[in-house]
């Protein structure tokens, strides 16, 4: 999953979370559209959660999981799998954090200054 980070991701896990809603739509050959309305979502809220930019509640997982026509657990499982993938590239990879969006492992909102200037840090 060597793809470019998108500089509004919330974190790598919203990026891994937001490419198993997009892997598993793509599976069923429908559209950010289809999955929408399927879900009582706008297609431009269904692309921002599969470009880890807004941080889906309880409620919207459960609507993606409905318009998707599975399990939640089916989700996670994707996730899970992308986190592992991604785990291991980075692994491979000296000094890159395997956790959070920050080298700081704080998380994107963790204590001190905003979340864009953390966000520029990572980038580094």
């Amino acid at each position: 999953m060597h793809k470019k980070r998108n500089p509004h991701a919330l974190s790598r896990e919203h990026l891994l979370f937001g490419n198993a809603v997009r892997q598993l739509r793509a599976r069923r050959d429908i559209s950010q559209e289809q999955l929408g309305d399927r879900s009582g979502l706008h297609r431009n809220y269904v692309g921002a959660v599969e470009r880890g930019e807004i941080n889906p509640t309880l409620k919207t997982m459960l609507r993606l999981c409905h318009g998707l026509a599975l399990q939640a657990s089916e989700l996670m499982l994707m996730f899970e799998d992308n986190l592992r993938r991604d785990h291991a590239e980075r692994a491979e990879q000296p000094g890159r954090p395997l956790f959070g969006g920050l080298a700081t492992g704080r998380g994107v909102r963790g204590g001190g200054g905003s979340a864009s200037m953390d966000r520029a840090r990572f980038r580094a």
